[in-house]
C-alpha cells in the first residue's frame, strides 16, 4: 500500500469479531485512528434497530426515500441488537485505552442531522442507560 494514502474508516467491533488482532492489523494501514459516536445513545439504539429490522443502510442517500416508517418489534429483538451496541461501545473503550485518538460526536458536526427519518413502533423499545461519554475519560 502506497504510504501517501491517508486511510479513514469508521468501524463498529462486531464488524471484526470483537477480535483485537484484527484492530490491530487495522491500526498497521491506518494513519490515525478517530473515534466517532453519538451523545443520545437512546437516539443511537433506536436507530439502530430499525436499521437492522429495515435492512436499510442507505436509504437518505437515494431519491424520493421514506422519512417515515412502521416497525413492528419486540422486546427480544430489540434487546439483542441494544446488546450488540454496548458490546460495541465496550470493546471501542477497550481499544481506546491503549490507542488514544481524536473523539467527535455526530452532533459536533455542523449541518450534521442525525438521519431524519420517524418510526411508528407498535411498541416503545425500552432503552438502558449508557454513558457512552465515560468509553472516552481517562483512566
Amino acid at each position: 500500500m502506497n504510504k501517501e494514502t491517508k486511510w479513514i474508516a469508521k468501524i463498529m467491533p462486531d464488524q471484526f469479531d470483537y477480535d483485537i488482532d484484527k484492530f490491530n492489523n487495522l491500526k498497521k494501514e491506518a494513519d490515525l485512528i478517530v473515534y466517532l459516536y453519538r451523545e443520545n445513545f437512546e437516539a443511537q439504539c433506536k436507530s439502530w434497530i430499525a436499521a437492522n429490522k429495515k435492512q436499510m443502510w442507505d436509504y437518505k442517500f437515494k431519491p424520493n426515500y421514506k422519512k417515515q416508517f412502521n416497525l413492528s418489534v419486540d422486546h427480544t429483538y430489540c434487546n439483542k441488537w441494544i446488546d450488540i451496541l454496548v458490546n460495541n461501545y465496550d470493546f471501542i473503550k477497550q481499544i481506546y485505552k491503549t490507542n488514544k485518538g481524536p473523539v467527535h460526536t455526530l452532533e459536533s458536526f455542523e449541518n450534521t442531522q442525525p438521519y431524519p427519518v420517524s418510526y411508528n413502533w407498535n411498541m416503545e423499545p425500552r432503552i438502558p442507560t449508557y454513558n457512552v461519554k465515560n468509553i472516552f475519560k481517562e483512566i
